[in-house]
């Protein structure tokens, strides 16, 4: 059983008016520890931006990148919680912007 709390994101993804159930669908198999499942659900150009935590910050491009950008992040932080500040949609593109909070797995330090 996975350590983090994704039932903020979760909930506010669930909603029936937000056309976003890939998002959902994201957050539900990176909850889960299912990273192999990602990959069905982005295309080649996805890229992840991580800042305002120097441990994790980093910019990542390309599907694989992105994947193992998160699978190797999330494997780092324990007691994990996320919640929604801010969603934008135009199209196809997709930007949600998650605050995290936990622990680091390494150090015990928090993870804010």
């Amino acid at each position: 059983m996975s350590e983090r709390d994704f039932s903020t994101v979760v909930s506010r993804l669930s909603d029936p008016a937000d056309p976003q159930p890939v998002l959902m669908a994201v957050v539900q198999a990176a909850g889960a520890d299912k990273f192999d499942e990602l990959p069905q659900y982005s295309t080649e150009d996805i890229e992840l931006r991580i800042y305002g935590f120097a441990p994790l910050d980093g910019f990542w491009q390309g599907c694989a990148n992105v994947v193992e950008a998160m699978r190797a992040n999330f494997s780092g932080i324990t007691h994990q919680k996320s919640s929604i500040e801010g969603l934008i949609q135009q199209g196809d593109f997709v930007a949600l912007r998650v605050r995290e909070t936990g622990q680091l797995v390494a150090t015990h330090e928090p993870a804010t």
